[in-house]
């Protein structure tokens, strides 16, 4: 018994005679006539019975055919999925992403995305990027957005896009109704920081500390998301990626960094893993929405200095960030 075979056979059922089979499918009747004698030897009993030139379906062909027939329905399915997975419009996509672009920007993003894909199943999972980079060396996740890059053998970094960092300040502040807003500006500010080993505010204090500017640390908190609350509630200033301030609407101000303060979006590909279709249609989608939503900024990861991004962990973690330097 083979599947050829059975083919036939739910095409004489369908076409009411060996002739009419052997029309449908495009082959000889002699050839209809043949496959159905190796079946009828295959299963040990007859299929049809054959008298006067014409056939009958025997009661054990229509319960066969019955079986025959779920077998189609699951092969008609196994096609449909494979032209969805073909089109890029079915598939399973785990994301592993730095919690302030897990937490608004990309589940918008996304939202729209499985909208026009349906068949698309999504695991999102917002974590640090020490934890992201961690996870992509496992091999756990298809695509890894990170303020880090890594160069350990087991990934593949690509840069994905490079934003501005902006200040947060609360409504009615001294600095509120500024353009622009330099890190001289903040000088002895109330400031509210990110934990001591968070990348972010390595970077922020790199900022400070290479103009020589001081800094009044008041809070420190683990989540961009908290610090920008404290804000909110009049209770210092801080310095953040620019996804987190938009939840917050008219309770707290942002105004860009002049000179800007860039932070470097990545993209970590687990190399052992193989790359889907739907994976790398996700990861363009979400460099074009990145690129209209902050378009002045290059991906470009060296500073007008000249300066590039250090790595991690090879040597000390600063989110591939970019600041300005003392002239």
């Amino acid at each position: 018994m083979n599947f050829r075979q059975l083919e036939i056979f739910r095409t004489v059922i369908e076409a009411g005679s060996m002739t009419g089979a052997a029309r449908k499918l495009n082959i000889s009747q002699p050839g209809v006539t043949k496959a159905i004698l190796a079946l009828e030897e295959s299963c040990g009993y007859p299929l049809f019975i054959r008298q006067a030139g014409s056939i009958t379906p025997t009661p054990e062909a229509w319960q066969l055919n019955r079986s025959v027939e779920r077998v189609f329905v699951d092969i008609d399915e196994v096609r449909r999925v494979s032209l969805d997975i073909r089109d890029k419009i079915a598939g399973h996509l785990s994301i592993s992403a730095f919690p302030s672009l897990a937490a608004r920007f990309l589940p918008r993003l996304l939202s729209d995305y499985l909208r026009q894909r349906p068949d698309v199943k999504i695991s999102l999972q917002a974590s640090a990027s020490r934890q992201i980079v961690a996870t992509t060396i496992a091999q756990q996740t298809d695509i890894g957005l990170s303020v880090l890059q890594s160069d350990d053998a087991s990934i593949e970094t690509e840069h994905l896009h490079r934003v501005e960092r902006v200040c947060v300040l609360p409504p009615g502040h001294r600095l509120a109704s500024a353009e622009a807003i330099s890190l001289s500006d903040l000088r002895d500010e109330p400031f509210i920081s990110l934990h001591a080993f968070d990348p972010e505010r390595i970077a922020i204090e790199h900022a400070f500390s290479n103009l020589g500017i001081g800094r009044n640390d008041r809070i420190e908190t683990r989540h961009s998301e908290s610090a920008c609350a404290f804000v909110a509630n009049g209770l210092g200033v801080t310095i953040v990626d620019p996804f987190t301030p938009a939840a917050f609407g008219d309770a707290v101000v942002t105004r860009r960094l002049d000179p800007p303060v860039y932070l470097n979006l990545w993209l970590l590909w687990p190399r052992h893993r193989v790359r889907s279709k739907v994976a790398a249609e996700f990861a363009e989608t979400l460099r074009a929405s990145l690129q209209a939503r902050f378009p002045g900024t290059a991906s470009d990861t060296r500073s007008q200095s000249g300066l590039t991004a250090p790595q991690w962990p090879s040597e000390l973690p600063s989110g591939g960030d970019i600041w300005p330097r003392r002239s």
